[in-house]
């Protein structure tokens, strides 16, 4: 009779072991599951929030040249960009497009002059055509390891 409760209060024990078990394995991967979740959460944020400074710089730059080319009529305007380099490092945004000829043509190497500290910012200038110009603002920068680029075309015509 000792030896049946005994083997009855084992078991039930024993059920009750395995039920706390499943339990806990159920909490430990809903957890896992919301951390996982969180830390994604992030490092999107975080990207999303790299990508929206890059837009504004990138905007700037060609706001930049938007009103330059108003300000100097579009015949110095084409003969001004077109006598500079291809490529042009901007870091920062000049008075007037006649300053940027002594910007370098490279941002190689200015680690230390990023725009805000974190970016770099190139500028392509292509001529198309005799009356179409095509600027391409070029912001880099690091997250973490990974260089990301965010790249904005403008085209500029004689009107």
């Amino acid at each position: 009779m000792q030896t049946k409760k005994f083997t009855k209060f084992f078991l039930q024990s024993g059920a009750s072991l395995i039920e706390v078990l499943v339990a806990t394995t159920v909490v430990a991967l809903v957890l896992t599951s919301i951390a996982a979740s969180m830390t994604m959460s992030l490092k999107t944020s975080s990207e999303s929030k790299y990508r929206s400074f890059a837009n504004f710089y990138s905007q700037e730059a060609m706001e930049f040249f938007k009103r330059e080319r108003v300000k100097m009529g579009w015949a110095d305007f084409q003969a001004t960009l077109l006598s500079f380099s291809p490529n042009i490092c901007l870091m920062d945004l000049p008075a007037d497009l006649l300053d940027i000829a002594s910007f370098s043509s490279s941002c190689e190497g200015k680690d230390e002059e990023f725009v805000n500290n974190e970016f770099t910012r190139t500028v392509s200038i292509r001529s198309e055509a005799a009356d179409k110009i095509v600027l391409t603002v070029t912001v880099n920068w690091y997250d973490g390891n990974d260089q990301k680029e965010l790249s904005l075309d403008g085209v500029f015509k004689e009107y």
